[in-house]
Parts: structure tokens; sequence; C-alpha cells
């Protein structure tokens, strides 16, 4: 089952936040206390309200939680969340001094900077025999580096050998989606899980007969 919310989601983690390339002496650390989320909350060292932990790169809570409560995704909090990420993707610092933790430091973009992430999802549904059935997804994300190139909606690159292999589905312009895997009970497939750079041969091959 493939969630339509899980582009949506993971959002979430640039929201508020930004990076800019400056010359930066001592930086802000999470124990200053001067470093704020999205909604102007003081980050500290342990888990907040919503269920992120910025020093430990990680949220676990409900969906809206993610949004910090926000009105318009009440609907969807009985779906968990849980994510991880690197310090390329947020790090646990403000070097910049902009009251935000940093992102992608040292670049002008994700390009290039090996930010990585990994959200899941899982809730459950009601079919259409009344019975309930569980569901879950997850997905491994990663900056894509500046020789890769977009073809259809994937990210490809050479290897060493200088042949073209498949890094994974394109998200956010910057990201490539390297692997996937879903869980769903009342489905006839009910695990389904896929790393695209695997089957970059059969990928390929369908994006020639499509162009």
């Amino acid at each position: 089952m493939q969630n339509p919310l899980l582009r949506k989601l993971t959002f979430i983690a640039f929201a508020g936040l930004s990076s800019t390339l400056v010359s930066a002496g001592e930086c802000a650390k999470i124990k200053d206390g001067t470093i704020l989320n999205p909604v102007g909350e003081v980050i500290t060292k342990s888990e907040d309200q919503w269920g992120y932990n910025y020093k430990k790169h990680s949220f676990n809570g409900g969906y809206c939680d993610a949004y910090q409560g926000a009105d318009w995704c009440m609907e969807y909090n009985d779906i968990h969340v849980t994510m991880k990420w690197n310090n390329a993707w947020m790090s646990k610092k403000d070097c910049d001094y902009d009251g935000t933790l940093d992102r992608h430091w040292g670049h002008d973009s994700f390009i290039d900077s090996r930010a990585k992430l990994t959200t899941a999802q899982h809730g459950e549904y009601i079919d259409d025999f009344g019975a309930i059935q569980h569901w879950f997804i997850e997905q491994k994300i990663k900056a894509v580096p500046s020789e890769a190139w977009q073809e259809g909606e994937y990210w490809l690159k050479e290897n060493k050998k200088g042949k073209t292999i498949v890094i994974g589905k394109e998200i956010w312009g910057e990201f490539a989606i390297i692997k996937e895997t879903s869980y769903d009970s009342g489905s006839d497939d009910k695990l389904i899980s896929i790393k695209y750079r695997k089957f970059s041969k059969q990928l390929l091959e369908e994006l020639r007969q499509t162009h």
C-alpha cells in the first residue's frame, strides 16, 4: 500500500531550517538554549513534547506531532512516524547564528552533502470485509552527488567502471529514495522491498523504452 502522505511528511525536516555559507567562529550548540524549532520553541538536549530528539537525530511520534501539532493534520495523527537522519541532513549546531540548526553545512545546497534520512510510517485501516489491516512504509533517502543526472523519475550516475547505474527514485530535486520497503496485511503482495541500485539494468531498459 503506497501511502500518499509520505512525500508530504518528510518535508517536515525542512520547515523553518536553513544553512548559509559563512565564516563562523565557535558555533552555538543545543545546550546554549539559543536554537529554536520551527514553531519558536527552544530546542533542548532531551526529547521534546512532539517526539523530536535533535541531539540524537531522531523523531518518534504521531504524524501531526512531526508538524508540532498543526491543526490541518490532526486527522492523520493515528499514523505513527519515526525518522533518523545524519549531521548533513540536520546538524546539532547553529554555526551561522540564525537561531536554527544548520542544514548541509559547508555546501550551497544538499548536492554532494551526503545528507541521509530514513523515515518510516505505520498505521491501520478497515478493509471491505470489516477486518483491521496493518500497513508499514520505510524509505531510505540520500542527497545525490553533483555528477548525477536525472532521467524520468530516477537519478543516475556512472560507477567507477564507467557504467551507468540507478541511484534511486527522485524526491525533492536534490535527493533520491535509494530503498523502499512496504507491508500491507490486506494486500496479496504483503511485503515489497526494492533497492533501486540492484535493479539498475531493468530500470534503465524501462527508461530507454519510454524515451
